[in-house]
């Protein structure tokens, strides 16, 4: 044989082409059998393996390595929620943190649909972070997911992780920032139910309609707690009006009579009751309302003050916080100065260029 005939033979990837989809479906057949035998723990050892193996053999970031890198942190959130049931402390933490370093090292910085699956495991994490008391924990994670908003096609997820930002903000005091999160929440949110809402009535799918139901339920709880923001900033008026639309909203989507709406509708009346001694400062009226005029509003809130326990939990669990320690205590603030990234002069007129336009309706209510 001829120097020139050696010269021609080709060396084949064993795992190019069928064999590499061959490849993937049969390490996601295993996974399946070792779930389906309550082997969680040991999947996700199978699949990190595999992923090591696919990453040598394809690359790090290869479409093959990420459809195995997709699956450890599907199977790591769905365990972290089953632990967060069953009331574990640690365990979903170290299922999250574990899947958040898979995602850094398999993950690309541009592709939408794998910055989700981040962007999720991090919504995950700042949530479990917020119920454990660990704030500025939280307050990482998800500011992490805010700043991939801008990358995502996915405006559901988008206010999800508005609505998760400005429920930490609301524990750790910071309410104009909580105020500015859940406006552009509510915002995104309107949208997706109205959205929604189209296509419901267009179509028999019983899916699409309970869809509906479950994401203007949202709507109304991140309406209820941007009410409850504006009322510790002494907005009256402003926050007489979201407690209203949340009622209206139940009602819209639930019915009079469900206890949702009898809740919001109970909460707005109460609301009224104890704000009737104070000026009703309404959207418009305080387009020319000042911090100096904020400050001399009598100091003392109503008797319907709200302490943390009060704003209620929009967020499910929907599937690197290296500066934050586990160990922090409820209602600890981030370090430096305990203002909010608005001065005070400007704080208002930011909050008012967000604020939401609530509905005219139920003014007689």
């Amino acid at each position: 044989m001829s120097g020139a005939e050696l010269s021609t033979v080709d060396y084949l990837n064993a795992y190019s082409g069928h064999e590499a989809r061959s490849f993937i479906s049969g390490v996601l057949k295993q996974m399946d059998k070792m779930e389906k035998r309550g082997k969680y723990g040991a999947a996700l050892e199978y699949c990190e393996t595999q992923m090591l193996y696919s990453a040598d053999i394809y690359g790090q970031q290869s479409p093959q390595t990420w459809e195995l890198c997709e699956r450890f942190a599907a199977t790591s959130n769905a365990l972290a929620v089953a632990a967060v049931q069953q009331s574990s402390y640690s365990q979903p933490t170290k299922l999250l943190r574990r899947a958040l370093a898979v995602l850094r090292r398999c993950s690309g910085r541009t592709d939408p649909k794998q910055l989700l699956v981040t962007a999720v495991t991090l919504n995950n994490l700042g949530t479990h972070y917020r119920r454990t008391n660990r704030l500025r924990a939280s307050l990482s994670c998800i500011s992490k997911a805010v700043a991939l908003n801008p990358l995502l096609e996915h405006p559901g997820q988008c206010a999800d992780t508005h609505i998760n930002i400005s429920s930490t903000m609301q524990r750790m005091e910071s309410h104009s920032e909580a105020a500015e999160h859940a406006a552009q929440a509510i915002a995104l949110l309107r949208l997706e139910v109205q959205e929604l809402a189209t296509a419901a009535a267009h179509s028999d799918a019983e899916e699409l309609r309970a869809e509906w139901q479950q994401r203007s339920g949202v709507l109304a709880v991140c309406i209820y707690n941007h009410g409850v923001s504006l009322e510790q900033l002494r907005l009256y008026g402003a926050a007489l009006k979201a407690f209203r639309e949340a009622a209206r909203v139940c009602q819209s989507c639930f019915g009079h009579d469900h206890p949702t709406t009898v809740a919001m509708e109970s909460s707005y009346r109460n609301a009224l009751e104890n704000m009737e001694d104070y000026e009703d400062y309404d959207v418009e009226e305080v387009a020319d309302f000042h911090s100096r005029e904020l400050e001399s509003v009598n100091e003392s809130l109503s008797s319907r003050h709200y302490g943390t326990d009060s704003v209620l939990e929009a967020d499910e669990f929907v599937f690197d916080d290296d500066e934050a320690s586990d160990s922090e205590t409820a209602l600890e603030r981030p370090m430096g100065d305990s203002k909010t990234k608005f001065g005070r002069d400007d704080e208002l007129d930011d909050l008012l260029d967000l604020m939401p336009q609530y509905s005219a309706e139920w003014e007689g209510k």
